[in-house]
């Protein structure tokens, strides 16, 4: 079993005392917030290929997408970042390349099935 650490963000970032965060959770979380921002990508993704969306108005989608669970997540988690990371950041930019990737090949393969195979 891994000891808590004290984890002090440089320059004490949010104003507050270090908080004792255990490695295993902060791994946990940031596990949770890959997968989910996988699975939201695919269905995303899914539904943006299945709507028909092409060039920009499909990147925005993943855009929105992406703001959107990143929203959502933090009332998840009552915007208590530092409770349950150790950088704010870790939320919003978690996964996001990964996410974009499985984004566009399932949209491609939802426009192709639809759209251009029927």
């Amino acid at each position: 079993m891994a000891q808590p650490t004290n984890i002090v963000p440089p320059n004490n970032l949010w104003g507050s005392p270090p908080v004792n965060l255990s490695q295993d959770n902060l791994l946990k979380n940031h596990r949770i917030v890959y997968y989910c921002r996988i699975f939201v990508s695919t269905l995303a993704g899914c539904a943006a290929g299945i709507l028909g969306f092409q060039g920009w108005a499909g990147l925005f989608v993943y855009l929105l997408i992406t703001a959107l669970t990143a929203l959502f997540l933090l009332f998840k988690i009552k915007f208590k970042v530092q409770d349950f990371f150790q950088a704010p950041s870790t939320l919003v930019m978690e996964g996001v390349f990964q996410g974009l990737f499985t984004y566009v090949m399932f949209w491609a393969l939802g426009f192709n099935l639809v759209h251009t195979f029927a």
